[in-house]
């Protein structure tokens, strides 16, 4: 799939022209994976060192090709808050601003994490923008 909104950052950036052009490739399988529709499914989530290990390069750049998505509306970023002792998503966070300093964990009883007992995930999903654009406009949504 080809993202149009990426031109700017193409001829903005010809260095890292083939390293865009490679996150797309890789964005266009992930969109293209099957979820009844659904662009908030975790199968349609990207995690930098996802990027860094498909491409090839280290987190740093990984982070930075995922900005220049980020800025062309193509995708969104979100902290995920994981419990220490169940590995699951306790709950999700647009800004590191709104990190909470302790969070109750619904997956045990009583249980408060605070900030230094959390991990917390920076990922990356398809923008409702870039749905809207893309995908209900073009191919429908299945």
């Amino acid at each position: 799939m080809y993202f149009p909104e990426l031109d700017p950052y193409r001829d903005r950036l010809p260095q890292l022209s083939s390293a865009l052009t490679q996150l797309e490739a890789y964005l266009s399988e992930v969109v293209a994976r099957p979820t009844r529709g659904r662009f908030d499914h975790a199968s349609h989530d990207v995690a930098p060192v996802q990027v860094a290990n498909r491409l090839g390069v280290d987190e740093g750049l990984a982070l930075v090709l995922l900005s220049y998505f980020e800025e062309a509306g193509i995708i969104d970023h979100r902290y995920d808050l994981y419990c220490p002792v169940t590995d699951l998503v306790v709950d999700r966070f647009s800004s590191k601003s709104n990190l909470p300093a302790s969070i109750h964990c619904p997956y045990e009883i009583a249980t408060e994490h605070t900030v230094d007992d959390y991990f917390v995930e920076l990922v990356f999903n398809f923008s409702s923008r870039f749905i809207d654009r893309h995908i209900h406009d073009h191919v429908g949504v299945r």
